[in-house]
């Protein structure tokens, strides 16, 4: 992934130039070619995809007691179960899998105004739509010994032994496509552009005349306390095993309790923050937050700050829903993530997928030696 497909028609009629929900993004076309696990339609599969016999099959179970950005993980890590065993990778439609990615990725996908799955995932995207497991057995030619079956949580939980910059560079295509290609509805609770949109015509003084090109820069805050204090206990565990791993000495707290300090060393370095109190100096860049509201404490702080407060900003419950934060996260400036959210982490993919600099993705402060301190850099 991505396949050849998806590289080719990245050189050649992918635009270097993209808007996306009025933001117009430079992307090079530098996504490396990778080995597919499937190959052109004229065959069928078992003897079309490079020689691998074997395929994988998810969505057979029930993964409801996740959320969305859960159930995008777990598609991402049963491709890379795919590339590791070196089998085929199908999806039952009208399943966990498929409704997820179709809830956030299915407008205009690949030019088709009435996107094909069963398509598009296996000719861009290194996957197969089926009805379910004889749908493989009699019209895909698969023998039931070749067929091996996995639930959602078995590939949530999977973790590919390949080097991580092999695993991001392989993602990166199918995350690019699929990004540039967000669902659109007439409906704000279900666009994945209403929550940018928004934005843009406050930003405009309201008027919603040329809105969609209006481009104005902002912060985005992700806070995700989680119940009984998960947040601070999960970031522990993590931050425990990356220093073991790594001797790297991840701060335990700040990500989880977002402390105006620590928003503010963020935006001061990257020159998004005025820090006059002279109401006569420009105003600062807005900073939305998105939070699961789990602890009462943070956004308050953060309005009562006296630099920050006055460009705080919560979005209305009518445009914001998980499509739309992802969106306006995966555009921001600069984002402020919890490194133990998965809307978190997929919001930093998708910004790097979209020609951000990683630089700006703020989820793994780095402690002083004091443990009290945070330096500026980014894990």
């Amino acid at each position: 992934m991505p396949t050849e497909a998806l590289e080719s028609r990245l050189k050649s009629n992918g635009p270097s130039n993209v808007v996306l929900c009025g933001k117009q993004l430079e992307l090079e076309h530098n996504i490396s070619r990778n080995t597919s696990n499937t190959a052109p339609l004229e065959q069928p599969i078992c003897q079309r995809a490079n020689g691998f016999v074997n395929v994988v099959i998810i969505g057979q179970d029930d993964m409801n007691h996740v959320q969305t950005n859960n159930h995008i993980n777990a598609v991402f890590h049963a491709m890379d179960y795919a590339h590791d065993t070196n089998t085929t990778l199908a999806i039952v439609e009208n399943s966990w899998a498929s409704k997820s990615l179709q809830l956030l990725f299915s407008h205009n996908l690949f030019g088709l105004s009435q996107p094909r799955w069963d398509i598009n995932g296996e000719t861009h995207l290194d996957f197969v739509i089926v009805k379910d497991e004889h749908d493989l057995r009699e019209r895909l030619g698969y023998k039931q010994d070749n067929i091996i079956s996995k639930t959602g949580d078995e590939m949530y939980y999977y973790h590919s032994n390949e080097n991580i910059s092999e695993i991001q560079t392989r993602r990166e295509g199918a995350l690019r496509i699929l990004w540039t290609h967000p669902s659109r509805t007439n409906e704000t609770s279900s666009d994945m552009c209403s929550a940018v949109n928004f934005h843009n015509r406050v930003e405009n003084g309201g008027h919603l005349t040329n809105y969609q090109s209006f481009q104005s820069p902002y912060v985005v805050i992700h806070s995700r306390w989680m119940s009984r204090d998960g947040c601070l206990k999960r970031l522990g565990s993590l931050a425990h095993r990356i220093k073991n791993q790594t001797g790297v000495r991840i701060h335990r707290k700040a990500p989880c309790l977002m402390e105006p300090s620590y928003i503010r060393s963020i935006l001061q370095s990257n020159s998004l923050l005025n820090t006059a109190l002279d109401k006569s100096s420009p105003m600062s860049v807005p900073i939305y937050i998105i939070s699961d509201r789990k602890n009462p404490k943070i956004i308050p702080k953060l309005l009562e700050d006296p630099i920050m407060g006055p460009n705080i900003r919560i979005l209305p419950t009518n445009v914001s829903w998980v499509g739309s934060d992802m969106m306006l996260g995966a555009l921001a400036e600069v984002f402020i993530g919890t490194p133990i959210s998965t809307l978190s982490g997929n919001i930093a993919r998708a910004r790097v997928a979209l020609g951000f600099d990683p630089k700006t993705n703020y989820l793994f402060p780095i402690a002083n030696e004091s443990k009290e301190q945070i330096n500026g850099n980014r894990w």
